[in-house]
């Protein structure tokens, strides 16, 4: 037997072990809370958010349905506890609250089951069916972890790039949903966050799959103006009674890499192939501005989106692709590859 395989099976073991006798003294059954989920909302921090643990084979994705596990509203800082630790497969869903940076509402914000934090960067990592994402976010960090409390902790080239995606992100969940209501049409929590959750998969694999250097404004705004187009096409093709003009990508990721760089305080543009620091820490919390350049943005992206709704809408939800991380226990993941709800074993991973 391997040394590394000996060491498996002393980790399976005490898993094993924690499991029958529980973690307190005389073997009682205390739960042992340092090993549950608990972590943090960072948009901004996101008060008053739902977080649930979203089961990836019963349901529908992104929604609290009957069963899942469901933490307390965020409270400050976005902190946020799971009660319990599930036993089935899933990720971690915030859905509702607020930006407390920003105060705009807060975004449909994932993270693979096992992280810590629920951000901009964990939803992207969620979402990126090529596994190539991650490895690009982490460089632009000084090599930190994705999963870290992005709002404390952050390069100024990854505050650019969360920034710019979420007003990206956001404008067209607020266009789509001002058509609606000027249309008469109601929007349920499915609709709107299958929109949310187009928009976050094509700017996700859109960054796994690009040459841009995404710590340049310039290559950031060229691989943004692309994930939108490819958002924009999706939504519209599934949903027969929406249709967005796509010739609205250029200029919302224009808007937003401008009122990301505003919000970091440079002179500079979209147009800029200068690369942001991407080592050293910036707090989001010390940005300039960064609320009034953030609505800024907001307002002129909502005005340049030209959007058509018709009637019900949409017709079918049908979720992305998403990664599966089926759970064994507090400790130990089997990682998985697939569609929602997918298969097919590669590895097992160990959360410290």
């Amino acid at each position: 037997m391997t040394t590394i395989s000996k060491r498996m099976c002393v980790l399976l073991l005490a898993c094993s072990t924690m499991a029958v006798s529980g973690c307190g003294s005389s073997g009682s059954s205390a739960v042992d809370t340092t090993a549950l989920q608990k972590g943090a909302v960072v948009q901004g921090p996101v008060i008053g958010a739902t977080v649930f643990a979203d089961n990836v084979v019963g349901g529908t994705r992104f929604v609290k349905d009957t069963g899942e596990i469901t933490a307390p509203l965020t409270g400050t800082g976005g902190s946020y506890f799971l009660p319990s630790f599930p036993s089935y497969d899933f990720i971690l869903v915030s859905s509702g609250g607020t930006d407390t940076i920003t105060s705009q509402p807060a975004l449909l914000l994932l993270a693979p089951s096992g992280s810590a934090h629920i951000t901009p960067l964990t939803t992207l990592v969620a979402l990126d069916t090529t596994k190539k994402v991650q490895a690009k976010l982490e460089a632009m960090m000084g090599n930190a972890s994705f999963d870290t409390n992005v709002s404390t902790n952050s390069s100024e080239a990854i505050l650019l790039l969360i920034k710019s995606t979420e007003a990206a992100v956001q404008s067209i969940r607020d266009a789509v949903q001002l058509a609606a209501g000027a249309a008469g049409v109601t929007l349920t929590t499915t609709q709107i966050n299958y929109i949310q959750s187009q928009a976050w998969q094509q700017i996700a694999l859109t960054f796994a799959g690009t040459t841009q250097n995404l710590a340049t404004p310039a290559g950031l705004d060229a691989a943004l103006t692309t994930a939108i187009t490819g958002a924009i096409a999706n939504i519209n093709g599934a949903n027969t009674n929406i249709t967005i003009s796509s010739t609205s990508a250029a200029a919302i990721a224009h808007g937003s890499v401008n009122a990301a760089l505003s919000a970091l305080g440079s002179a500079a543009t979209y147009t800029s192939a200068t690369a942001l620091a991407t080592s050293g820490v910036r707090a989001e919390g010390s940005l300039a501005n960064v609320a009034g350049a953030y609505q800024g943005a907001l307002t002129a992206n909502k005005t340049s989106l030209s959007v058509v709704i018709i009637g019900d809408t949409p017709n079918a939800y049908a979720p992305p692709p998403i990664q599966v991380v089926s759970t064994t226990s507090a400790t130990i993941i089997l990682i998985k590859t697939g569609a929602s709800g997918g298969t097919g074993s590669v590895g097992i991973g160990i959360i410290w």
